[in-house]
């Protein structure tokens, strides 16, 4: 993948913004609707069946998830056999930046605030029937504004089984 390329006839990559144990997430400009977006394509490499179904439940569940803690996906399909989803761009960082940024904690009424609008996405993703599957500081988004967005990276919640007798 490179910049310049069109995926889908419609996303044109602009530029990689990140690269995980699945896939990689581009920065790229929806042709069609005129914005910029973000794109997480699913590697070759990693498309076993296994995967290829967490990724496709991936986006469904935030697809359906609609809360202002948590990312928007708008998309997903495939482009040269790789799937991929189309998600709202988030300008700002991930909380993993801003905790290595303060080596000594962040304070007390911030670390509160945060963890309030972490717990407010939580709470809708549970109410949604669904665990959030790697919750940690680096899929935690904080907004230029000081809100907090959760990415995806969720599946359905397990089914509870009873116990006869």
């Amino acid at each position: 993948m490179r910049a310049g390329e069109l995926f889908a006839g419609r996303y044109q990559l602009d530029a990689r913004l990140g690269r995980g144990g699945m896939g990689e997430v581009w920065k790229a400009h929806d042709v069609e609707l005129g914005r910029a977006v973000a794109l997480k394509v699913l590697l070759e490499s990693h498309a076993s069946d296994d995967v290829v179904r967490r990724f496709r439940r991936e986006a469904s569940i935030g697809a359906r998830l609609q809360h202002p803690r948590i990312t928007v996906v708008h998309d997903a399909g495939h482009h040269d056999g790789r799937m991929f989803i189309v998600m709202e761009l988030l300008e700002g960082s991930d909380l993993s930046r801003l905790l290595a940024g303060s080596p000594k904690g962040l304070p007390v009424p911030e670390a509160l605030g945060l963890a309030l609008q972490a717990a407010e996405a939580l709470a809708v993703a549970h109410a949604g029937k669904v665990v959030h599957r790697d919750l940690k500081p680096g899929n935690l988004f904080l907004l230029a504004d000081g809100r907090l967005k959760s990415a995806t990276s969720e599946s359905p919640a397990p089914r509870r089984v009873r116990k006869k007798g």
